[in-house]
């Protein structure tokens, strides 16, 4: 596949389109194309997937060289591809392949271990050494990055970079929906607890209309047990008490609650409870059921 945008930044340069040209054959003659299928299940593997498909540049870069009349070309190439077509004819890549030396740090390591190209810059210096007859020397990579890298999954589009958005973005979604989660579970609680203080309610009102007065105890209106089991499997408890001023109360001990009621007032008329208001004490107004804010 050819890029018409890097054909465009060589126009004046055919020899620079030969080295262009010979490096996607190269694709072609190794057969990196119609081994693929065959090798996807072992590309996804941390470090070998990209590992192989950075060695299927150097090759290629290689074939490229070979194509070319001269290594000049292929500098002019690899210029493009580094600079653009504005910017190539000012780089200085002697230079920019001696920036190699910088891609031994842990990020640019990282980056690199993760991802299907090696850095432009360690490409620049291996067409240098190969054209001088040499052996490429590249610089070693950050020891660190090959422990994260080696647990990045490479799944191809995008890159492992892919994994780190997702990653990302599940931290992010963590971030936002656990706290959101333990609040309607203590929401829940709460409603629970409104719930079951409903036949205690119906018990002071049966009481207040006998008797004309407000009970002196719980245990007056038949409630021996003060004691809710609220939340799953019981894990949180409340306990009913009833206050001589006049309100009904389930207080809730240990945390997230530590210590909060759900106030419960009897609205009279005509000396009769028509209704209870709710109110919360010691509780944050969102852990509240609606019907209490």
């Amino acid at each position: 596949m050819l890029f018409s945008s890097v054909l465009d930044a060589l126009e004046d340069e055919p020899g620079a389109i030969d080295f262009y040209i010979g490096h996607e054959l190269g694709h072609i003659h190794r057969g990196h194309l119609v081994w693929a299928p065959v090798l996807a299940p072992a590309a996804v593997l941390p470090l070998l997937g990209t590992g192989l498909a950075r060695a299927h540049e150097y090759t290629c870069d290689r074939y490229g060289l070979a194509a070319c009349e001269s290594a000049a070309d292929a500098r002019i190439a690899l210029a493009a591809l580094v600079a653009g077509h504005t910017q190539r004819k000012h780089i200085d890549l002697a230079a920019f392949g001696q920036q190699r030396r910088e891609s031994g740090g842990f990020w640019m390591s990282y980056h690199e271990l993760i991802g299907g190209y090696p850095w432009l810059s360690k490409r620049v210096a291996a067409i240098e050494s190969l054209a001088h007859g040499e052996e490429p020397d590249q610089p070693s990579r950050d020891w660190f990055a090959f422990v994260l890298a080696g647990v990045t999954p490479n799944l191809g589009a995008g890159g492992a970079s892919s994994v780190l958005v997702f990653v990302a973005t599940i931290g992010i979604l963590a971030a936002i929906a656990i706290p959101a989660y333990q609040q309607y579970i203590n929401r829940a609680v709460l409603v629970e607890a409104l719930s079951q203080s409903e036949p205690v309610e119906k018990a002071i009102e049966r009481y207040t209309i006998e008797k004309g007065k407000w009970p002196e105890s719980l245990e007056a209106v038949g409630i021996a047990d003060p004691e809710l089991a609220l939340g799953r499997a019981g894990a949180h408890r409340g306990v009913l008490e009833l206050s001589e001023q006049g309100y009904l109360a389930v207080t809730l001990a240990g945390a997230p609650f530590n210590g909060g009621a759900l106030v419960l007032t009897p609205q009279v008329s005509s000396g009769r409870i028509i209704a209870w208001s709710c109110t919360g004490n010691k509780l944050p107004p969102k852990m509240l059921p609606a019907e209490c804010r």
